[in-house]
């Protein structure tokens, strides 16, 4: 039974490739066992252009294009069919609650690490989480980071994908063919999405 569960919150508006190199680099970096992925729902801070449900849908297109079956890769619902916020505090108390005995590894970009203490309840996650940084610039970490704060190596950093760049090649009509699943490009093309 898997022990180490790293958990990956974000918007997925659209996910991309980088999104699929940071699941392998974590998979094969042997800290977690499996991923949970956590398209958020509504956010008051944070609009995003398709809707929870759609978000949701394109990132169990890029798992079920990009892994093989067996995979332990999980894309949850949780925050989407919520009709306001849900902070990954509660995410993670839910989780922790619903699987006991697992350890749970919250998953961030290395542009998060200032941010968290302003998310609702900010310095009670850093105190009880344990976190996974993902280096997102060709620049090291300079931060001497909290005990609870594992950094992946250098070489599997995820540099130059955002779904902010995605969405503007998209709106501006570029080729973004390279840069996510073929699945979840002909479901944003089918639907017309960020034009």
């Amino acid at each position: 039974m898997e022990n180490r569960i790293a958990l990956i919150g974000g918007s997925f508006d659209p996910p991309h490739t980088g999104h699929v190199i940071m699941i392998k680099n974590l998979l094969a970096s042997g800290l977690v066992d499996e991923v949970l992925i956590s398209p958020t729902g509504v956010r008051q801070s944070k609009k995003t252009t398709a809707s929870p449900l759609q978000r949701f849908v394109m990132t169990e297109l890029m798992v079920n294009t990009e892994f093989e079956a067996g995979i332990p890769i999980h894309v949850l619902d949780y925050r989407i069919m919520r009709n306001d916020s849900y902070p990954t505090i509660e995410l993670l108390e839910f989780l922790e609650d619903k699987y006991t005995g697992r350890e749970f590894y919250l998953v961030i970009g290395s542009d998060l690490i200032d941010k968290i203490e302003g998310w609702h309840r900010g310095q009670e996650l850093i105190q009880k989480g344990k976190f996974i940084v993902v280096p997102r610039t060709e620049l090291e970490i300079q931060a001497k980071l909290p005990y609870n704060f594992t950094v992946l190596g250098h070489e599997q950093r995820v540099v130059g994908y955002s779904s902010t760049k995605v969405r503007e090649k998209i709106k501006t009509g570029e080729d973004f063919e390279q840069l996510m699943s073929p699945t979840v490009r002909a479901y944003i093309t089918r639907y017309a999405l960020y034009k």
